[in-house]
């Protein structure tokens, strides 16, 4: 019974978090599901988040704090990152404050020596729903 229930609360959080997508990203909402990839798969861009989060907060009712869904201030610490032929990849300092930080996120696709620029390209709409749910 109470997994049933937990089902039926985490779908309906799913259909909201699709219909906040839908409106905020001005797609058909038939190309999306938990594994779609914001960056990757729906063309979100970072000014897309700050539309997302305004929606996710009205539609939940929830107040979700300045970086608290998505990693934006990752390259603000110098210790999170080295350089690479003039690109940053991530530290394992970097990654187990990623993993600590935002539970939320499947940081499994990361690979063995990521760069910053694959971060936005682990936030799926899984994540979203994750977020909501806690």
């Amino acid at each position: 019974m109470i997994k049933t229930r937990r089902k039926l609360m985490r779908d309906g959080v799913y259909t909201g978090v699709r219909e906040v997508l839908v409106s905020s990203l001005n797609i058909d909402g038939k190309e999306i599901s938990e594994e779609t990839r914001l960056t990757e798969d729906l063309n979100a861009e970072s000014i897309d988040f700050l539309e997302i989060v305004f929606r996710l907060e009205k539609r939940f009712d929830i107040m979700i704090p300045q970086a608290d869904l998505f990693p934006l201030d990752i390259s603000d610490n110098s210790d999170y990152f080295e350089f690479d032929l003039g690109s940053a990849r991530l530290t394992k300092k970097c990654i187990a404050a990623l993993r600590e930080r935002y539970t939320h996120v499947d940081w499994s696709g990361l690979g063995e020596r990521p760069y910053l620029s694959d971060i936005p390209k682990q936030i799926t709409v899984r994540t979203l729903v994750n977020y909501v749910e806690s």
